[in-house]
């Protein structure tokens, strides 16, 4: 039976700024955000049934009755729905294939996997839990080319559910095609999603290749805003997140597993190739993801593109993590760095990183910070801080401006910081191999209290200004 008719809430998932937990209880805040995306959705009630809420659509790979998507019984067909502002579209498990979402208007639109506790509010009686059984798996690039989309597989990833649960599973195969392209638009939300690449190395170098996320326009150069959170990045051809078009905002991955990507010696790989930020407030944000490769380019790879020196990459709450039965291969510019080789170019331009209480874990193979070779620019702006590392390639830390308050566990020593801390031996935390890096006892010292937005930890736990726990993870 579906769900009987209630008051006019079209229900989204939190934003970025308040997911933290899969399953986590509402909050205050996430009850007005659902409340104003039901006054927007307001304005376009235009269906009217007398079974439900209007501004909802009930869809499938097929359709069935009249194929309205009024109701579940008469739920549209995925492949030639045309996407009206303001609606929230619930899908039904099954296999699709990959859409462009250029939809003109600024009323939000969600793209939502029904499951057996949220299907919508269709009370005719078409809904059975079997169609919420399985995932809703895509094939092909879904291309952004618009403004205000959510698209939200509702379940899985994040702590405790990292690598399982996700209810959009996403596939791309071409060797020279991302999984998702953004491509234009802003306020775009990529949520619970499994982003599955080719499993093997791309054929395309320097242009579009099989990577999760190509930020890009090519023919103006400028990329999405965007945010995806719990996601999965797993097989990728080249690039979990390719962005040579930043562009004026930026973009924010949180709450993400980044697993094993692919690369060759003609296709250079890296967790995140991020450049072109064209704003003078523009923001790239890795927060609270775990990351398990760092090869070939590198991890995390940033410039500060030529004369706008005032972009920001911000990396705080994450672990970089080597598991125990994987090897790294040497990666040229560090799990966060930069890039060499383009002297007249922007990418030795490495400015303004805030590497603020993440864990570097095991990682040999990679120096943490780029190669001392690697910035013929001056460097400025970059502070690392309250950042714990066990077992981990530390080098002369030349490139790095302001670094203080790091706790150095077999990791080299202290690199002559005031108020750097460290430890011959010794694993701090509950378990890496769980991937739960709590520390289990109070033997690394705390650090020195920073600001919003860097005092909350990838749990939700707001972290002790008295006691602020160096690392990835507040103790609490």
């Amino acid at each position: 039976m579906g769900r009987m008719p209630r008051s006019r809430i079209v229900e989204t998932a939190p934003p970025p700024s308040l997911t933290r937990f899969a399953t986590a209880p509402l909050s205050v805040a996430l009850r007005a955000e659902r409340l104003l995306q039901a006054s927007l959705s307001a304005q376009v009630d235009v269906v009217g049934t007398g079974t439900g809420n209007a501004a909802f659509r009930y869809v499938g790979p097929t359709a069935a009755g009249n194929g309205s998507g009024s109701t579940w019984a008469n739920r549209a067909q995925w492949s030639t729905l045309t996407f009206q502002r303001g609606l929230t579209y619930y899908l039904m498990a099954g296999n699709y294939t990959a859409r462009t979402y250029n939809t003109s208007g600024t009323a939000p639109i969600t793209i939502r996997k029904a499951t057996a506790e949220d299907h919508g509010e269709d009370a005719s009686g078409g809904w059975t839990n079997s169609m919420a059984t399985g995932v809703c798996a895509f094939t092909g690039t879904h291309e952004f080319a618009s403004s205000f989309w959510t698209f939200d597989g509702v379940t899985g990833g994040g702590p405790g559910a990292w690598t399982s649960g996700h209810g959009f599973e996403c596939t791309q195969t071409s060797p020279s095609a991302p999984v998702f392209r953004m491509s234009g638009g802003n306020n775009i939300f990529v949520r619970h999603v499994k982003l599955i690449g080719m499993n093997s190395a791309g054929t395309s170098g320097g242009s579009a290749g099989n990577d999760g996320f190509a930020v890009v326009n090519f023919s103006t150069g400028q990329g999405s805003s965007f945010t995806a959170s719990h996601c999965w990045f797993f097989g990728i051809g080249r690039c979990p997140v390719w962005a040579p078009s930043t562009g004026a905002i930026g973009h924010t991955i949180e709450h993400s597993y980044v697993d094993r990507f692919n690369f060759g010696s003609s296709v250079h790989g890296e967790v995140a190739s991020t450049y072109g930020s064209t704003g003078t407030s523009c923001v790239v944000t890795w927060r609270w993801n775990i990351i398990t490769d760092v090869q070939s380019t590198g991890g995390l790879q940033w410039s500060a593109t030529g004369s706008n020196k005032t972009a920001e990459f911000r990396v705080y709450g994450n672990v970089f993590y080597r598991p125990a039965s994987r090897t790294w291969a040497p990666a040229a510019n560090g799990c966060i760095g930069g890039w060499t080789g383009n002297p007249n170019g922007d990418r030795e331009t490495w400015h303004n990183t805030k590497v603020y209480n993440n864990t570097f874990y095991n990682c040999t193979g990679s120096y943490v910070q780029p190669d001392v070779e690697m910035v013929i620019e001056v460097p400025s702006g970059n502070d690392w801080r309250n950042n714990a590392f066990f077992n981990s390639a530390t080098q002369n830390w030349q490139h790095v401006n302001l670094h203080n308050y790091n706790h150095f566990i077999a990791s080299g020593g202290t690199w002559g910081e005031a108020n750097g801390t460290s430890a011959t031996g010794g694993d701090p935390f509950v378990s890496a191999s769980g991937l739960d890096f709590t520390p289990a006892s109070n033997v690394i010292p705390p650090g020195i209290a920073l600001a919003a937005p860097y005092n909350v930890d990838m749990f939700g736990n707001v972290r002790d200004p008295a006691n602020w726990t160096r690392g990835a993870v507040q103790k609490v």
